[in-house]
């Protein structure tokens, strides 16, 4: 029962991310680097304060889950933010919450077995999606473009929910997150710095919007996502 009501509350605040994201006016890069380094500084006094004791005996080697899912993370805030000013909010949110279906084809490949009621809901899933691609296809190549990139999006983001999983086995919430959201948002940092995206400057109205994205889709999305992965 918890743990659905963590994810009702997880989806709502992931849904924020989309129409809040369409309103910055700032890079995508820049808005993906702050809600990523500002979720990991908002975790770490949990961590330190109160789940500082998880930290005795953790060895590097059980932290590469983490990294692997915050370099999933990055590639999927590259390939999905923008599409988000190449085809419809409503479009580019439905394809990237396609998440489940990667994860579900990933998990079955690798052995796992999972109830027919999945698979059902799955190709429901599947059938919307492809109702609302298929819409773009009529509208701009631009848009066709932006669906595809939505969808790469849902697959990097399928990567980063397979190895927060198994980072969890070993960590607690808050300490997956900070390792996981700090590796996200330096590469994101250093992506900036390659194509010349400046990381601060941005007027008081997108500075706001940063940060409800941040409550919102980081925290009481992703981060909330990542607790019932334990």
């Amino acid at each position: 029962g918890r743990d659905v009501a963590l994810m009702a509350v997880a989806v709502i605040g992931v849904s924020f991310s989309g129409p809040l994201t369409a309103l910055v006016t700032t890079s995508f890069l820049a808005i993906a680097f702050w809600r990523n380094a500002a979720g990991a500084v908002l975790l770490l006094p949990v961590l330190l304060l109160r789940e500082r004791s998880t930290l005795t005996g953790l060895r590097a080697r059980q932290l590469v889950s983490s990294v692997v899912a915050g370099l999933f993370l990055a590639a999927h805030f590259a390939a999905w933010l923008p599409s988000l000013s190449m085809t419809t909010v409503a479009a580019s949110t439905a394809l990237v919450t396609t998440t489940p279906i990667w994860t579900a084809l990933a998990a079955r490949v690798s052995g796992v077995r999972l109830p027919r009621q999945v698979w059902w809901g799955l190709a429901l899933a599947v059938l919307g999606a492809a109702l609302i691609a298929g819409v773009d296809v009529t509208v701009s190549s631009t848009a066709l473009a932006g669906d595809g990139l939505a969808l790469l999006g849902a697959i990097c983001a399928a990567g980063y929910m397979l190895a927060g999983a198994r980072a969890r086995e070993r960590l607690t919430t808050s300490a997956y997150a900070v390792v996981c959201y700090s590796t996200c948002a330096a590469v994101l940092a250093l992506a900036a710095l390659v194509v010349g995206v400046p990381l601060a400057g941005f007027s008081a109205r997108d500075w706001w919007l940063i940060a409800a994205i941040t409550v919102c889709a980081q925290l009481l999305g992703h981060t909330l996502l990542n607790l019932v992965l334990s």
